[in-house]
């Protein structure tokens, strides 16, 4: 799981996502705050969500320095015994849900193979209230058409009429400009461009 629908069109009616309400009730917004624009955006208030023309947002993952989760977690028996001190949820967004292991749903995410409900509704919110998500833009699959294009007309045409050794360069060049590129725009422009597959047809080509 790498993004959520933040709205569903059902018969014509849209219907916002679980987080996608908590974060509207926790500024203090409602429904009527929330605007939908197909293919570019959700708009809750003055946060402006870029989305895809599913409505779906691609979701930032969170983890502290030593590999653990940024969210507290408390056992529900614990609370009800009055065994955690209520100032933990003091101007909170308290998620209550099945967390424990064999029981309720998990999903496989970029940080976790097994990562329950509440957790995952966790991050998205955080992602929703931060700005912090990843985009596709537009142009994307136009984009990456291009660079499928552009390595098969190199493979065919330019490739063969060079020598093996700058042929080698000039692949190991695009190979790294290509890799460089992606890694680039989704770690620091937030923009996810796939890079990775025409770089493997570019070294296959190669090869072959």
């Amino acid at each position: 799981v790498r993004s959520e629908m933040l709205v569903v069109d059902y018969y014509g009616n849209h219907f916002p996502s679980l987080a996608l309400m908590l974060a509207a009730k926790s500024l203090n917004l409602g429904t009527a705050d929330i605007s939908i624009q197909l293919g570019e955006n959700v708009r809750l208030g003055n946060l402006v969500i870029g989305t895809d023309e599913s409505a779906r947002m691609y979701s930032s993952f969170y983890q502290r320095p030593d590999g653990g989760m940024p969210f507290a977690s408390f056992p529900f028996s614990q609370v009800r015994d009055g065994k955690v001190d209520m100032a933990q949820f003091e101007n909170k967004i308290v998620l209550i849900g099945v967390s424990g292991a064999g029981i309720g749903d998990t999903q496989a995410t970029p940080i976790s193979k097994s990562m329950d409900g509440p957790t995952l509704t966790a991050h998205v919110l955080t992602s929703i209230l931060n700005q912090d998500f990843y985009t596709r833009p537009s142009g994307a699959i136009v984009a990456e058409l291009a660079l499928y294009l552009t390595i098969a007309l190199y493979l065919m045409f330019l490739l063969t009429r060079m020598p093996a050794g700058i042929a080698a360069l000039v692949s190991l060049g695009l190979l790294v400009t290509l890799l460089a590129a992606g890694h680039y725009l989704l770690l620091r422009e937030k923009i996810w461009l796939q890079t990775v597959t025409p770089a493997a047809m570019l070294l296959l080509g190669h090869l072959l």
